[in-house]
């Protein structure tokens, strides 16, 4: 269980701080009294990602809720989210969201966001003991799709017509 309140402090550290300028994975083990190294061990066993990549989901996450919510420049908000350029950004974006930043923003499409439940919640669910989870703690995934209206033409086969069986 000490690993396990590691790791949510971890998380809790990553939530209050992940917006500063310098922010950095170090600061988080810092803040946590463990080593890199360790760290990743433990977000690998518990949240199935390294430190790195979960940091990298929340700040990407926060980037595409500016790039729907505000006006700034792209760039601004890479910078805002940790990335050096904005070509290192929208690559990222890409990689996570397969749409670029300004395609997103133009065009306003549901992309799964990386939400940061609990670790307890994450070692629950990988129990499957959902059972004993929070009674608070909702579970709500929305997908908005516009498809264009088609005509359907049902054609059979001459084959389905004639066949014996169908007979």
């Amino acid at each position: 269980m000490e690993a396990m309140e590691a790791v949510q402090k971890m998380q809790d550290y990553i939530r209050a701080h992940h917006k500063e300028e310098g922010f950095c994975a170090n600061q988080v083990c810092a803040a946590a009294g463990y080593s890199r190294r360790q760290a990743d061990r433990l977000f690998k066993k518990y949240l199935h990602k390294t430190l790195q990549d979960y940091i990298k989901a929340v700040c990407l996450t926060e980037g595409a809720k500016e790039l729907a919510c505000t006006r700034k420049p792209i760039m601004e908000i890479a910078l805002d989210s940790h990335f050096e350029t904005h070509e290192g950004f929208s690559r990222s974006f890409y990689r996570r969201f397969h749409i670029m930043p300004a395609a997103y923003r133009s065009q306003k499409i549901a992309i799964p966001l990386f939400v940061q439940y609990p670790v307890s919640h994450y070692h629950l669910l990988r129990n499957r003991r959902k059972q004993e989870m929070d009674k608070d703690l909702k579970f709500c995934t929305v997908t908005v799709r516009e498809w264009e209206k088609r005509k359907l033409i049902y054609l059979p086969s001459r084959h389905a017509l004639f066949s014996k069986r169908a007979l």
